[in-house]
């Protein structure tokens, strides 16, 4: 079995609701040999072999999780400048907003009424001109990084 195969094989156990804390070691062994492009690569195969987007999505944090050191150790490598350095502190920027937001909505929430202290309203303004201003990195990564994406076969949906 093919690096690859193996990967994607290890992707579709997690799909199919294996625990990922059984196939996490068997993961974490097998995904420090492997790079983010064969990541990429195996992701882009199972949606080719049905797995909805949506699934593929909620997968997302578990295969973060698995190969959380090799990320950082990758992000580590790229110079200050690169495309991929400053998509990478944006993305790290609106994670940040976007954990701040669900912290101040909580708040928020457990609030019986509005007592006249603005604060966390202030703090909601401040959040929401920011994730407005992410559009931007949004754009970027479809002007820049998924066509690079695209040209190493790797488009995010089903091909028809």
């Amino acid at each position: 079995m093919g690096k690859l195969d193996r990967l994607v094989e290890i992707l579709k156990r997690l799909n199919a609701g294996e625990d990922p804390a059984t196939v996490k070691e068997e993961a974490e062994k097998f995904l420090s040999s492997v790079g983010p492009e064969d990541l990429a690569l195996a992701e882009q195969q199972l949606l080719e072999a049905g797995l909805s987007s949506e699934d593929l999505h909620k997968l997302c944090p578990i295969h973060m999780e698995m190969m959380g050191d090799e990320l950082e150790k990758m992000k580590a490598t790229l110079p200050p400048g690169h495309p991929l350095h400053t998509m990478t502190r944006e993305h790290d920027m609106i994670l940040g907003y976007l954990d701040e937001l669900d912290r101040v909505n909580g708040s928020i929430q457990k609030m019986a009424a509005y007592d006249g202290r603005r604060g966390e309203f202030e703090k909601l303004s401040h959040i929401a001109e920011h994730l407005v201003e992410a559009e931007r990195h949004h754009q970027r990564e479809e002007e820049v990084l998924f066509p690079k994406l695209e040209e190493k076969g790797v488009s995010g949906r089903r091909r028809s």
